[in-house]
C-alpha cells in the first residue's frame, strides 16, 4: 500500500508540472510567432517606405530630391543599391542643393556598406 501511495503522488505532481508547462509554451510559442510577425511586417513596411522615397527622384523638386536623399541614409540595409542610384544622379544632375546632399550623405551609406 505504501509504494501506491508514493506512487500517486509523483504521479500528481508531474501532472501538475506538465499542467503548469502546456500554458507557458503556449503563451512563449504565441510571443515568438507575434514577434516574427512583426519583425516581417516592419521589414516590409521599410522596404515599401525605401521604394517610395526613390520614386520620389523623379520630377521631384529640389528640396523634395534633397531631403528624399538624406532620408535613405535610415536604409542600411541597401546601402549597396543606394549607392549605385545616387552614383547615376550625381553624374546626371545639375541641381546644386541635391548635389550637395549627395556629397553629405554618402560617405556615412558607405560606412554602413563596410
Amino acid at each position: 500500500m505504501e509504494y501506491s501511495d508514493k506512487s500517486d503522488i509523483k504521479f500528481m505532481k508531474v501532472v501538475g508540472f506538465a499542467t503548469m508547462m502546456i500554458p507557458l509554451f503556449s503563451i512563449a510559442f504565441s510571443v515568438f510567432e507575434y514577434v516574427k510577425n512583426e519583425n516581417a511586417f516592419v521589414k516590409q513596411k521599410s522596404f515599401e517606405n525605401y521604394h517610395f522615397l526613390i520614386s520620389n527622384f523623379n520630377g521631384a523638386s529640389s528640396q523634395v530630391s534633397a531631403a528624399t536623399i538624406y532620408e535613405l541614409k535610415n536604409y542600411p540595409q541597401y546601402c549597396q543599391i543606394t549607392l549605385k542610384i545616387l552614383a547615376s544622379y550625381e553624374a546626371t544632375w545639375t541641381d546644386e542643393l541635391s548635389l550637395e546632399t549627395i556629397k553629405l550623405v554618402k560617405p556615412g551609406i558607405e560606412k554602413d556598406c563596410n
